[in-house]
């Protein structure tokens, strides 16, 4: 696989405003990755990640990224004033002529000693220098061009994949890891009672035109122990065939056409999906103590 290159990913990108999307994202990746204290502890994921590393054409407007920290263990008021001052820098010279600002934050859930993965959503603005409107209503922190930045406490990371990227270091899941975080993350939904359409579409993508090897599968199931272990979600061979997996699965699947180019069909996509979680290197003998 090669590695990123995110002024070739702004670049490719035709539809004006989604080029700008991606100018953007390219100078706060940059912004994180020259970040001393930023860059070891933002561990990015989803699907941006699929985007400028697996060359997924699904569209996204978030910018996801995790930390194993338990947020009671981080000065959020010092976060978020490292996090200004990683913009800084790159908002006042860039190639693109894009201004950037934190225009607002929240944690979701609202953080107490009782919240065990809660995220700190970020929306940073951005703006054209050159149009007045714009630049003033991103300096009042009403930018109308925001990008969401979820980043998610206490969360599983096993394994990480370092890139340079602008003369700094952008740490990301490794491939095993995304794959068993996403298979995860599928196997939860019942649970959580909220569907992960994307992740479906995510895995097969991964999945796709590859042949995993016997140590790739056991790396797979090992990490999936881990990441289901963690959030306390059982999974057994034949557990992509509940049918309330599946429904969940395909309950949104049909919104993700308008988001992707030439998307599989629903079938297609979970079939492959299914057929590669059944084929790592189960050693239970049956699924009954499961049910």
């Amino acid at each position: 696989m090669d590695n990123i290159n995110l002024a070739e990913w702004a670049a490719e990108e035709t539809d004006p405003a989604r080029k700008s999307f991606r100018q953007a994202v390219h100078l706060i990746l940059r912004a994180i990755a020259t970040s001393e204290v930023l860059s070891p502890f933002m561990i990015m994921k989803g699907g941006i990640l699929l985007a400028i590393r697996y060359h997924s054409s699904r569209f996204t407007k978030d910018v996801d990224f995790s930390t194993t920290t338990p947020i009671q263990q981080v000065d959020i008021p010092l976060l978020l004033q490292k996090f200004e001052n990683s913009l800084h820098p790159i908002s006042a010279t860039n190639e693109y002529g894009l201004a950037l600002s934190l225009q607002s934050h929240k944690i979701k859930p609202p953080n107490s000693p009782a919240v065990s993965f809660p995220t700190l959503q970020l929306k940073v603005g951005y703006a054209n220098r050159l149009n007045a409107g714009e630049m003033r209503k991103i300096q009042l922190g009403q930018a109308p061009r925001t990008i969401q930045i979820d980043y998610s406490f206490n969360e599983w990371v096993s394994e990480t994949e370092a890139q340079a990227v602008d003369g700094g270091i952008l740490n990301m899941y490794a491939y095993h890891d995304l794959i068993a975080e996403k298979i995860r993350s599928t196997l939860q939904q019942p649970i959580r009672d909220r569907s992960r359409f994307q992740d479906i579409y995510d895995l097969f993508l991964l999945l796709a035109g590859t042949t995993p090897t016997a140590e790739d599968k056991q790396a797979v199931l090992d990490k999936l122990h881990l990441a289901s272990l963690d959030r306390g979600v059982p999974i057994f061979k034949l557990a992509m065939r509940q049918p309330e997996v599946i429904e969940y699965s395909q309950r949104e699947y049909s919104t993700i056409a308008p988001l992707i180019t030439d998307p599989p069909e629903f079938a297609t996509a979970y079939r492959v999906v299914r057929e590669f979680y059944e084929s790592l290197p189960w050693v239970e003998p049956s699924t009954a103590a499961h049910r």
